[in-house]
């Protein structure tokens, strides 16, 4: 659709609807501690809504609408049991609907991936040049750079050594959003450049504990079968051996800390809560079937693998996988579901906009990494 603004015409696509949600959804972590909302999320989601009258090329494919109504009868069932379980849960009942329509707004919108991979390509590397002017700073300042000149945004970049978190508040919300868009990325354009390099390097500068285990389970997964290997790669690695090397006696204290006690780590915690006693786990009718979507029992405590499982069980878990699994736009492969496992070992992400938008892009783009550049034009 054009607009005729003055003497210029701006064509409106999809691709360019979705390029800019990107940027909305993708700085997640910006959150108002005050109201406890992420405004950008709803920035982001008024501007969907508009661009349903702005680019009216949504179309819902007629064998969908089963599955996509399953979807909603599904979240709105889990959903009203967790109300009933807790009231205050309401607020992340909404949450989750208004995230579900992301998925299926993104999901039944027809992009062209070429298009869209562009302003994936910026905000990449917008994000890296944040991350490396916070790397500058601090070795010239001895002062962390935050978020966006906020303030109000307090990085939690110092422990024993300084990690970087870019425009996140912390090493391992930089990691995961940058691998969640590399992935895209790839699957858009299979191939290992300079960008695809200094996103990897970046992440493992970090010093993330689970951004370095998810990069090297999601390099394992992606490039399986890649034909297109490319010796860029090397200069990361070498620049990564040099400053790890400098940082030596930190770094393996860090990870010594860290790795020795997982129960009593913080950061494990919240990630992994119940799954690292799981040991004590008993099947119950409540692990099959799941108790709701509820803010009780520390469920939020724990990653999204976990709060799946608390909250709609195995067999709630079944039921989501085959709804998406079986749209017709889908491409799912067992390739596909052993990425979203590592993204599923983060902190719990079904309250916020990106995981959903993300989730919609990831099982719609076809990804075959056999070829030097994938279809990327959705029929």
């Amino acid at each position: 659709m054009e607009k005729k603004i003055g003497s210029h015409k701006i064509k409106f696509t999809n691709s360019t609807l979705f390029g800019l949600l990107l940027f909305f959804f993708g700085f997640w972590d910006v959150y108002d501690a005050s109201v406890g909302l992420r405004p950008l999320d709803f920035l982001g989601f008024g501007l969907l809504l508009l661009g349903l009258f702005f680019v009216p090329k949504f179309q819902v494919p007629r064998n969908d609408l089963v599955f996509l109504t399953a979807l909603w009868l599904w979240l709105i069932v889990y959903s009203y049991i967790g109300i009933l379980d807790d009231p205050s849960s309401i607020k992340l009942a909404f949450g989750m609907m208004a995230g579900m329509a992301v998925f299926q707004l993104t999901y039944v919108a027809k992009i062209d991936f070429d298009a869209f991979s562009i302003f994936v390509n910026i905000f990449l590397v917008a994000n890296m040049l944040w991350f490396f002017a916070q790397f500058i700073y601090y070795y010239l300042s001895g002062e962390v750079l935050p978020p966006f000149f906020l303030d109000v945004l307090e990085p939690r970049a110092l422990s024993s050594i300084f990690r970087p978190t870019g425009l996140y508040l912390e090493p391992a919300s930089y990691s995961f959003t940058m691998l969640l868009f590399l992935v895209i990325r790839f699957m858009i354009m299979p191939r290992i450049d300079f960008i695809f390099a200094l996103v990897v390097f970046t992440v493992l500068l970090s010093f993330s504990l689970w951004g370095m285990v998810a990069w090297a389970l999601v390099m394992l997964i992606m490039l399986i079968g890649y034909k297109n290997h490319n010796i860029i790669l090397w200069p990361v690695v070498i620049l990564l051996i040099f400053y790890s090397g400098l940082l030596a006696d930190e770094f393996v204290a860090l990870l010594d800390r860290r790795l020795s006690d997982l129960s009593n780590d913080g950061s494990a915690i919240t990630r992994y809560g119940n799954l690292l006693k799981i040991k004590d786990l008993n099947i119950s009718i409540t692990e099959i079937f799941g108790n709701g979507f509820s803010h009780l029992h520390g469920a939020f405590a724990y990653n999204s693998a976990y709060f799946m499982v608390y909250g709609v069980g195995l067999f709630g878990l079944g039921v989501f996988f085959l709804c998406i699994s079986h749209l017709k736009n889908s491409h799912m492969s067992l390739r596909k579901y052993a990425l979203l496992f590592v993204f599923m070992t983060a902190a719990p992400m079904w309250n916020t906009f990106v995981w959903w938008f993300w989730l919609a892009l990831f099982i719609s783009v076809p990804f075959n990494p056999a070829l030097s550049l994938g279809p990327s034009m959705r029929q």
